[in-house]
C-alpha cells in the first residue's frame, strides 16, 4: 500500500494511504521571525529526527489558548472568545514553494484573516523547506457557534497553487495536507444539525471492488476498463479537456477503509464545484461511481482537486482526522 507522508501535531494517525506521526518528533531549534506577539506569524526551524523516513512530508497542527492534552487528543478546538486567534501550524519538508491555505466550516468555505490582513477566503504564502510556520487565524462571521453544538473545521494546504499539473506531464496525489477538527463552544457537545444539510447529497457507489488500491482517483475511465483488464484503477492524465459550460462526468475510485460514508468535496481552481456523500458498506475495498464537474464558462486552465472526508457527521478520530486528496489534474476548457 502506497503511503503519503503527513505529520500531525497529536498522535500517530493512519487513514488508508495517509500516515501520520507525532509532532513531538520535531523540536524547534531556531526562531527566525521577528516579534513574539500572538498576532504575528512565527517561523521556526525544526529538527527532523527521522530524516531517512521523512525526507519529503508535510506537517499540520491546530489549537488555541484553551487547548489541553485531552482536547488535542480528540482534535477539538474550544472557542470562548471569537476575538482570540486559532493557531494553525504548517511545515513542508523536501521543497520550497508557494502554498495555498483554505478553511471550511461544516465543509463550506469561509473567510478568515492572518495577522492584520483583510478577511479573505484564501491565503497564499511561501513555505521554506524544513521550516514550521505558526499562523494566528481569525475567523469571520461565517463561523456561527451560537448553538453550542460541535461543528467541523476543515483546513487545506495546497502546494504550487498557481501552477498547472499539466506543465509537469505527470500527475500526483502528494501536494499538500488536509485535516479535520471539531470546533465548539462546549466540549463534548453533540454534533450540530447543520452538518446534516449534506444528507440530500447521498449517493450509492455503482461498484464495490474487493481490492483496496490505497489511493483516491478521479478519472474518465467510464467503463472501468483498467479494472476489468488488470484489476487496477487508471490514474488520470495530467490534462483533461472539456467544452465551456458543459458537464464533465468523472469516475471516483476511493478506498472504503471500513467506513459507512465519505464526503467527496470536488473543487475546480480551489472553489467547491460539487459535493456528494457516498454511502459505503463498512467493508474494506474500493467504491466506484460517478461525480460531475460543472465546467467553467470561461476558457482556460483550471486545477481539479477532490477531498475525501470519512464519516463527516461523526467523531474526529485518528482514523479520519486527515482527509485524503485525489490525484490532481488540470482541466483544459476549450471555447
Amino acid at each position: 500500500m502506497k503511503r503519503k507522508r503527513i505529520l500531525t501535531g497529536v498522535l500517530i494517525c493512519t487513514l488508508c494511504v495517509i500516515c501520520g506521526i507525532s509532532g513531538g518528533e520535531f523540536l524547534p531549534i531556531k526562531t527566525v521571525s521577528t516579534g513574539n506577539s500572538e498576532e504575528k506569524i512565527e517561523v521556526v526551524e525544526f529538527e527532523n529526527k527521522l530524516p531517512d523516513a521523512y525526507k519529503s512530508s508535510y506537517y499540520i497542527d491546530v489549537y488555541n489558548s484553551n487547548s489541553t492534552d485531552y482536547l488535542k487528543e480528540t482534535y477539538t478546538v474550544v472557542i470562548e472568545d471569537e476575538n482570540s486567534p486559532i493557531y494553525i501550524e504548517f511545515a513542508q519538508m523536501g521543497s520550497t514553494s508557494e502554498v495555498l491555505m483554505k478553511i471550511y466550516f461544516d465543509f463550506m468555505p469561509i473567510e478568515f484573516k492572518v495577522e492584520e490582513a483583510e478577511f479573505s477566503s484564501e491565503y497564499v504564502f511561501e513555505a521554506q523547506n524544513g521550516m514550521k510556520m505558526k499562523f494566528p487565524i481569525y475567523i469571520g462571521e461565517d463561523m456561527d457557534l451560537s448553538d453550542k453544538k460541535t461543528h467541523k473545521l476543515f483546513i487545506t494546504f495546497t502546494s504550487i497553487p498557481n501552477e498547472h499539473i499539466s506543465d509537469y506531464n505527470q500527475t500526483t496525489d502528494f501536494y499538500g495536507v488536509n485535516a479535520i477538527y471539531n470546533i465548539t463552544r462546549l466540549a463534548k457537545s453533540d454534533y450540530s444539525d447543520d452538518l446534516r444539510c449534506l444528507s440530500d447529497r447521498y449517493v450509492l457507489p455503482q461498484n464495490n471492488y474487493k481490492e483496496s488500491f490505497g489511493t483516491f482517483i478521479l478519472n474518465t475511465d467510464y467503463d472501468n476498463d483498467e479494472y476489468r483488464s488488470n484489476r487496477g484503477v487508471k490514474i488520470p492524465e495530467p490534462s483533461i479537456s472539456a467544452g465551456q459550460g458543459s458537464i464533465l462526468q468523472l469516475m471516483y475510485n476511493i478506498d472504503k477503509c471500513g467506513f459507512e460514508n465519505v464526503l467527496l468535496l470536488l473543487t475546480v481552481d480551489y472553489t467547491v464545484n460539487n459535493s456528494k456523500v457516498v454511502m459505503l458498506d463498512g467493508e474494506e475495498g474500493t467504491a466506484n461511481g460517478a461525480i460531475e464537474i460543472i465546467v467553467p464558462e470561461k476558457s482556460g486552465l483550471y486545477e481539479v482537486i477532490a477531498y475525501a472526508i470519512y464519516d463527516p457527521f461523526g467523531a474526529v478520530t485518528g482514523e479520519n482526522h486527515l482527509a485524503d486528496c485525489s490525484y490532481r489534474f488540470t482541466l483544459s476548457v476549450k471555447s
